[in-house]
């Protein structure tokens, strides 16, 4: 009995280990999917200082130096360029590729402010 007890725990415990992460879990893991789904339409990202922009509904919310600093503010766009009170983010058409990954986005981004210059990549998530 006692051999037929342990060979069903260590079953239960194999099956728990072979199943795939959730669809929550896939959620928290991918930032992309998790952004599209609050409704953002554009995300970018860089590196070398770390940085995030979202582009959403006439908002544009930076975050830099590991997600520390946030600035969110009102965009207006022409073309491929957002406007903001202290940025500009510009969208060029790609092929770009993440500099740590090396993973390819259709898009690369550059967002000047009169302090500094950050480039990086993105894509549309509409």
């Amino acid at each position: 009995m006692k051999s037929r007890f342990s060979f069903l725990v260590g079953a239960c415990f194999t099956l728990i280990a072979c199943d795939g992460p959730t669809a929550a879990e896939n959620q928290t893991v991918n930032p992309w999917v998790k952004a599209a789904q609050k409704g953002v339409e554009f995300r970018g990202t860089g590196n070398e200082p770390p940085w995030i922009v979202e582009l959403s509904a006439g908002k544009m919310v930076l975050l830099t130096g590991y997600d520390k600093n946030r600035t969110e503010q009102p965009y207006v766009v022409n073309g491929l360029s957002y406007y903001t009170q202290d940025y500009t983010v510009t969208k060029g058409l790609g092929p770009c590729h993440d500099s740590m990954s090396g993973e390819e986005f259709k898009f690369s981004v550059t967002i000047q402010s009169e302090h500094e210059t950050l480039k990086g990549c993105g894509r549309d998530l509409r």
